[in-house]
């Protein structure tokens, strides 16, 4: 698959050179031994030499599997860590020493990403490596089995069958009549696949230095992001209906759009809801909306976000904080906030926040939905 998602077409230049800038981790190699920062390690599952323990941990999240090392691979050690979001999970896996495992029946869509090493996966039979530049996609049933060598680990992008299922109704407007199926082979070289591991590998870094627990709107998103980028960059037996050409709509279904968008911009913008909301498939009103207005429904969201922050900045309660406001408008990030903030007002949050604080007339709050929207 080479073509770019419609549904991630946001129009922001910046969060696609960020994204363009994510990179697999880079990790020193140990031999026996995981001291040093990896991957996720705010969320800490399991650091242990058992193999038993190591088994029952990752059983709770991933579902019963066997797990054995190698006779020959000396000294064991293993460290885990699970960040959940609720639909979707990223996960990270280190082994000192060769091991091999097997999952008789997977219960999710899961997708390999190597950050060290290499091991070979068998799903269904077919016989996968998996290295820097390939990766095995793994789906709910399957039977997969790993081999892994020696200093290999791993980051695991883990979706939820349902939701998944869910979204790609909502973007296609068709409910599928066949199970969701991928090719369980992926090779980076294909532009949407890199572009979904750079997705996935930016929020990995986003996780791992985010302190503060973000607002559901924001996890939502992450997940709704991270899905649609796994259905676009990983080739399935619904890929034709997420390349096709999608038919434009009525300029009211753009309408409904905005109107709800303006109506909810302090929940989750999904694409089921605009896909109700507008009485047509995601992909038909994310077409039409570029199309009559010049920028995507997700650039209309960040601009109606901003100017609520705008009003909350300049009209300041006693603890109101750039954090805070930052949070209830959807950033995650306080850095990309304050830089999208000043691109669209030409100040910063924080000096708009000192400016508010520090007396005179408070300004006029008026959201003006139209302003700014395809900066």
């Amino acid at each position: 698959m080479t073509s770019s998602p419609v549904l991630l077409d946001t129009d922001e230049s910046e969060s696609r050179a960020q994204l363009r800038s994510a990179r697999l981790p880079r990790v020193k190699q140990v031999s026996g031994c995981m001291t040093d920062r990896r991957p996720l390690d705010q969320y800490p599952v399991i650091r242990t030499k058992s193999v038993d323990e190591l088994r029952e941990a990752v059983s709770n999240i991933y579902g019963d599997h066997s797990f054995d090392v190698k006779r020959d691979a000396g000294s064991f050690h293993a460290r885990a860590n699970h960040c959940s979001l609720g639909k979707v999970g990223l996960s990270y896996a280190g082994y000192s020493a060769g091991a091999r495992s097997r999952f008789p029946q997977f219960d999710a869509f899961a997708q390999q990403f190597c950050v060290s090493g290499a091991t070979q996966a068998t799903i269904d039979g077919r016989r996968i490596d998996v290295t820097s530049e390939t990766s095995c996609i793994v789906g709910p049933g399957s039977d997969l089995k790993l081999e892994y060598g020696s200093d290999f680990e791993q980051l695991i992008l883990r979706i939820d069958r349902t939701s998944l299922m869910q979204k790609l109704a909502a973007i296609t407007g068709v409910m599928p009549a066949d199970s969701l199926s991928f090719d369980p082979a992926q090779d980076f070289k294909d532009e949407a696949a890199a572009s979904l591991r750079r997705i996935f590998l930016f929020f990995v870094s986003e996780f791992d230095r985010t302190k503060s627990t973000l607002p559901r709107m924001v996890l939502v998103e992450i997940e709704q992001m991270l899905m649609v980028s796994f259905l676009h960059g990983n080739r399935n037996n619904y890929s034709h209906l997420l390349v096709d050409r999608p038919r434009s709509v009525a300029p009211w279904q753009v309408r409904r759009a905005e109107a709800y968008i303006e109506a909810n911009w302090d929940q989750p913008i999904t694409v089921e809801a605009l896909a109700i909301a507008a009485g047509t498939s995601a992909r038909s009103i994310f077409h039409s909306f570029k199309q009559s207005r010049g920028y995507s429904p997700m650039a209309f969201v960040k601009q109606i976000r901003l100017q609520h922050a705008r009003g909350m900045l300049e009209n300041p309660g006693a603890n109101t904080s750039v954090t805070d406001v930052a949070f209830a408008c959807g950033f995650s990030n306080l850095g990309h906030f304050a830089k999208d903030y000043y691109s669209t007002f030409g100040v910063l949050p924080s000096h708009a926040l000192n400016r508010a604080k520090g007396g005179g007339d408070r300004l006029p709050y008026c959201v003006n939905s139209r302003q700014g929207a395809a900066g």
